[in-house]
């Protein structure tokens, strides 16, 4: 089965960055946001540029993510537009705190809440500055924010780890912040309080948000609102070389759809089983199996009627910027009119080898899971235990993929020593093998457990329903070992095919 052949159509359909655009854009915040008005801020810059901001905000101060959770203001404002961006703004102390999960939770909360609502949005998050002396109120219990140094470090830290975990952009604030204050200190970034920000402060906030939602350099703009012309060139030419020049650091663009697949040659007439679809970032997917027949489960199994040579193609969607995103992956398999099977089924010690072979054909070229294995172009080949093989044959120049081989081996030593002799009756026996949801054990012997491990030996719960079932429904597909312990110390070593 098979020639591979893989092709990837990564369509990022995002506008280039010459063009003129319009953000619509929601502010969640407090007073780091309100005071000086930074989305006004922002919407002035963008539009000495030629760029538009539509905007709307709920900033209470003090307020946490856990308040804007909890408030049907947000929740209601979150629901009252087909948003590009919302902004996730913290108070000030909290995501540096020794145990941060109320920035977590309330981060947590307002991810889903919008996913939910909102799919199309991307969430950002407003990652904050340091107190300009440190934070003296938590400084006794929390030696790390005594200083600004220290506070500005768990700031950008926690910042990054919370929009890693929920799929967030990142506007790096903070970070610009920090370097204008270490090489610049005659940039007073702070209002008397040593929290809240001066104008220059909502303006190096405004250029690092117009980098971010606009996706531009923060050079162009030529709107020093305010600030002398040398101070506005200082803050835009450094928004643009720790922002703008380093976008993937601060996953501006990350959260985009990439399809990804692989597949096994199933049992049944020209059948092929999905075994892997690492498809990230998307909100809908279909696959099309290239004889007129598509599907929208996660891993499915599809047969073709016919022999011949088919294209899989897997197309993941993400809306974004009111656009649709896709990515597309194919791969091919061929089905000939032979049809290849390996012989026999292996049950090895762990230090035995044993011998796999198939029918007569042409040519052979047999494959380590997914590899080829270098000189093995015999009928037969020897193996080693604990791992899959499939061989490629050809016969009257049609070529085809038989499914895999699992080499079964005992789990350890111990094991191998008690089996069986081949003329001993099997003491027990599974069955429906492929199985769906409930694997029955058939023995006469009394049955103390079972034991079920997945391809890299990690063992897996499954639930007994009856003395001799186990639902195994909610494990993925796939092949897995089964050590069957009976009365008076004995066991059964086998495997099974979850589909």
């Amino acid at each position: 089965m098979k020639n591979l052949v893989l092709l990837i159509l990564l369509l990022f359909m995002v506008k280039a960055s010459g063009q003129n655009q319009t953000r619509k854009v929601l502010f969640l915040g407090n007073s780091y946001t309100y005071v000086n008005d930074l989305p006004y801020i922002i919407s002035e810059l963008a539009a000495s540029v030629g760029d538009v901001l539509v905007y709307d905000s709920h900033l209470i101060g003090g307020y946490t993510l856990e308040d804007h959770f909890a408030s049907t203001v947000s929740l209601n404002k979150i629901r009252s537009q087909n948003w590009d961006y919302i902004i996730l703004q913290e108070q000030s102390q909290r995501p540096a705190f020794i145990i941060p999960s109320g920035f977590m939770n309330g981060f947590n909360n307002l991810t889903t809440f919008i996913k939910a609502n909102k799919p199309c949005a991307q969430v950002m998050s407003f990652m904050t500055w340091g107190y300009k002396n440190g934070d003296t109120q938590n400084c006794s219990a929390n030696p790390g924010v005594c200083t600004y140094d220290g506070m500005q470090t768990q700031l950008t830290n926690r910042y990054v780890s919370m929009s890693d975990l929920f799929e967030s952009e990142i506007t790096p604030v903070g970070v610009v912040w920090k370097h204008i204050r270490e090489n610049y200190p005659s940039i007073e970034l702070y209002q008397a309080d040593g929290s809240h920000p001066s104008v220059a402060g909502s303006y190096l906030a405004a250029c690092c948000f117009y980098a971010t939602i606009f996706r531009k350099n923060p050079g162009q703009i030529s709107n020093n609102y305010g600030l002398d012309a040398n101070t506005a060139s200082i803050i835009r030419n450094v928004a643009k070389t720790l922002v703008f020049d380093q976008m993937e650091q601060w996953y501006i663009g990350r959260y985009v759809p990439v399809s990804d697949f692989d597949y096994v040659i199933g049992t049944g007439h020209n059948e092929i089983k999905i075994n892997r679809n690492d498809t990230t970032y998307r909100n809908s997917f279909i696959w099309d199996f290239g004889d007129g027949t598509t599907a929208t489960d996660r891993t499915p199994t599809h047969s073709y009627s016919a022999d011949g040579t088919y294209t899989i193609r897997l197309t993941s969607y993400k809306c974004f910027l009111g656009q649709n995103i896709e990515s597309v992956f194919e791969r091919t398999v061929n089905f000939c009119a032979h049809t290849n099977t390996i012989y026999p089924n292996l049950l090895l010690c762990p230090d035995e080898t044993g011998t796999l072979w198939t029918q007569p054909a042409d040519s052979y070229q047999w494959y380590d899971e997914t590899s080829p294995i270098n000189g093995a172009t015999n009928q037969s080949l020897q193996v080693e235990p604990g791992r899959a093989y499939r061989v490629l044959t050809t016969v009257n120049g049609c070529s085809e993929m038989s499914s895999p081989m699992l080499v079964d081996s005992y789990m350890n030593i111990e094991d191998c020593r008690l089996r069986l002799p081949e003329n001993k009756a099997v003491e027990a026996t599974i069955f429906p093998n492929p199985v769906k949801d409930i694997l029955t054990i058939r023995t006469n012997k009394t049955l103390q457990e079972i034991s079920v491990y997945d391809m890299t030996g990690k063992r897996i719960t499954v639930n007994q329903v009856s003395p001799y079932a186990y639902d195994v429904s909610g494990i993925l597909n796939g092949m897995y070992f089964l050590r069957i312990s009976l009365e008076n110390g004995s066991y059964v070593s086998t495997k099974f095919i979850k589909e």
